[in-house]
Formats: structure tokens, C-alpha cells, sequence
């Protein structure tokens, strides 16, 4: 993949994404569960702090990656690893923190922060 795909790929998910668009239910079959998860606000950019633990392994690790898109109720976020673009499945948010209340902005912020790198 080169690096200018990956931006477009990204932008063309997160526009079908804002417009109610789901993930198939077979790219989160499989995916990484982060546990323990919380988002993280930034000027640019949400990120999400996780504690990660990728099938079949069960080992864990902590990630702080930036946040594309994601559905609480749903528990789903989609996620920019090393330029991969990742599903993640959510599983409980760290207690305490703060509950995010508009997604559509983690999907606007993430489009004009992905349009800046096409640039």
C-alpha cells in the first residue's frame, strides 16, 4: 500500500461511515479487543488509549493510537496503526473517564486531519 491509498481508503470508510454506514460484521470478527479503552481529545485528532489483545495471542499490550471513527453502543472503533487502518472491537472503557458524547465529531475531525496529509 502506498502511502497516498491509504488516506483515500481511510477518507472513502469514514465517508460511508458518516453517513450511517457500519462495519461488516466480518471485519469485526477476529479483531483486536481493546480493553480497558478510553479517548483522548486533541486539538487535531482524537486518539484512544487501550489496552489491546490481538486473537489468538493473548498477550496485551497498551496502545495510544488516533481515533477515525467509533460506535459506543455498538462497540466498535476504527483505528491508524503504523498506516494500517484497523478495526478494533471495544470492550469496557476505563472507569472513570470521560464518556464521549458526539462520534460524528471523531469522524470530522479524523476527515479533515486525513485531508491535511493529502496535501
Amino acid at each position: 500500500m502506498t502511502a497516498i491509498e491509504t488516506p483515500r481508503q481511510i477518507l472513502e470508510i469514514l465517508e460511508r461511515l458518516s453517513v450511517g454506514g457500519k462495519p461488516d460484521q466480518r471485519a469485526l470478527t477476529g479483531a483486536p479487543l481493546a480493553a480497558s479503552w478510553s479517548t483522548i481529545p486533541g486539538e487535531d485528532i482524537f486518539r484512544v488509549g487501550a489496552v489491546v489483545t490481538t486473537p489468538p495471542e493473548t498477550r496485551s499490550r497498551p496502545l495510544v493510537v488516533p481515533l477515525l471513527a467509533i460506535d459506543v453502543e455498538d462497540k466498535w472503533a476504527l483505528v491508524l496503526i503504523d498506516n494500517e487502518i484497523m478495526w478494533w472491537a471495544l470492550g469496557e472503557r476505563l472507569a472513570g473517564t470521560r464518556v464521549l458524547e458526539d462520534s460524528a465529531e471523531v469522524i470530522r475531525r479524523a476527515t479533515t486531519w486525513i485531508r491535511r496529509q493529502l496535501h
